[in-house]
């Protein structure tokens, strides 16, 4: 057993954590094209620290991170502890020890600590839990709104809230849709979105290489935009990212002189269908956690996208706030 960090050998590094990608509540960052999109947003990324205990050729344990603005994380957000399935007890509590051995040593080497997320705890004992909890990290529950795009357009309809039926049916009816993907790599229309979010929003909010690294993604399969018309005005873009089996719900802007109609609803159901016919097996909405802290905003945009799940995925938010996390 040994640790590998992805500074040493970042080709190997891809290699064995690639399997445990599937694994992850919220794979997109952890993957290839998911670094490439966040190192061309953000102006630092910081310090990257990333590590993974491997034993006989396999990851047990790895973690994609950075150490930004005096915390350890991954690209703004939570690092997840990514472990492997169906490892001998031993072997995986010898690897937790290990793995939790380097975490509190970044740790406690940061100003401001950790943010971790993991799987959702089980009934089962869970020596990754035990060891955040010994080390001092405090957990919070974290919930991500997710269809099962196996189940079928029919399906997923039927799972749907009533209302967001009502809504999609509105969309079939009444707007014309386009969509831009590996098939369709229109850059005009790509081009349109880019300037409709920079108008939605007031200004623009991404850089051209973020821009660039998304469009790059959705020509070469790795995800998919889907722009809406309402009487030949674009009205709104749906932009999806693939990571694995998974498709993540990465963007959307909508014409605020037209809220008084259902834009979303048909163009996030079109770009299930089109996931799935990707390939895809899940799609992921993004958080839906409503912490007491919550915007009344962010309350709305969570219930908008519970929605449409079939099932919410669980996990655990945990925070170091100490520099030095009790041991």
């Amino acid at each position: 057993m040994r640790l590998l960090r992805r500074k040493n050998d970042p080709a190997l590094f891809a290699e064995l954590v690639e399997p445990l990608i599937g694994r992850a509540v919220f794979g997109w960052p952890i993957g290839a094209s998911g670094r490439a999109y966040y190192q061309a947003t953000l102006d630092d990324c910081g310090d990257d620290v990333s590590f993974l205990i491997e034993d006989q050729g396999l990851a047990i344990v790895a973690l994609s991170c950075n150490v930004r603005e005096g915390r350890l994380e991954l690209f703004g957000q939570a690092a997840e502890v990514l472990t492997a399935d169906a490892v001998a007890p031993a072997i995986a509590v010898r690897a937790m020890q290990e793995a939790m051995g380097e975490i509190n040593r970044i740790a406690n080497a940061a100003a401001s600590g950790a943010l971790l997320l993991t799987r959702s705890l089980g009934n089962a004992p869970d020596a990754l839990a035990a060891a955040l909890v010994s080390a001092g990290f405090e957990p919070q529950p974290y919930f991500c709104a997710v269809v099962d795009l196996a189940e079928g357009p029919d399906t997923i309809a039927k799972n749907m809230r009533k209302g967001h039926r009502q809504q999609v049916k509105w969309g079939r009816d009444n707007l014309q849709i386009a969509v831009v993907d590996a098939d369709r790599p229109d850059a005009a229309d790509f081009r349109a979105y880019r300037n409709l979010h920079a108008e939605v929003a007031g200004r623009a909010t991404r850089g051209d290489d973020s821009w660039n690294e998304m469009e790059r993604a959705v020509v070469s399969g790795q995800g998919r935009l889907i722009l809406s018309h309402l009487e030949d005005l674009l009205v709104g873009g749906t932009l999806v990212l693939d990571s694995g089996d998974v498709a993540y719900y990465a963007s959307g802007a909508y014409r605020r002189d037209h809220f008084d109609k259902p834009l979303a609803h048909y163009p996030l159901f079109v770009a299930m269908q089109r996931s799935a016919e990707a390939g895809r097996r899940w799609f992921n909405l993004g958080d839906v956690s409503t912490p007491p802290t919550l915007s009344d905003k962010e309350r709305s945009i969570a219930y908008f996208k519970r929605g449409f799940a079939s099932t919410l995925r669980s996990a655990m938010i945990w925070k170091s706030q100490s520099k030095k996390p009790a041991v």
